[in-house]
């Protein structure tokens, strides 16, 4: 059944043959602006146009060469506003 789940987390509906399903609610959206999603390696390569070692080679050795990059499990991610940040002072312009 698209839309619905089944009750399984009260103690009363805990039994699966019973068959009572809850109605799936919307997370209404915030008010905030909207978050863009993090770069990615390949977003980084392609925004600046180098090879995507060249990007990885920024964080690995640390020579405040590139935009800020952290890691996010295994993976190697940017925020486009430190991206945008970092192109502005590249520029010779000041980010506020």
């Amino acid at each position: 059944m698209i839309g619905h789940k089944r009750c399984f987390h009260l103690p009363e509906c805990a039994s699966r043959s019973h068959g009572v399903f809850m109605k799936r609610v919307p997370i209404p959206d915030s008010t905030g602006p909207k978050r863009r999603p993090l770069a990615t390696v390949p977003d980084l390569s392609e925004h600046y146009g180098v090879p995507e070692k060249t990007v990885h080679r920024w964080h690995q050795t640390q020579t405040c060469v590139g935009p800020l990059m952290f890691r996010v499990g295994k993976y190697l991610r940017a925020r486009w506003d430190d991206i945008e940040q970092y192109d502005a002072e590249q520029a010779g312009g000041a980010a506020a």
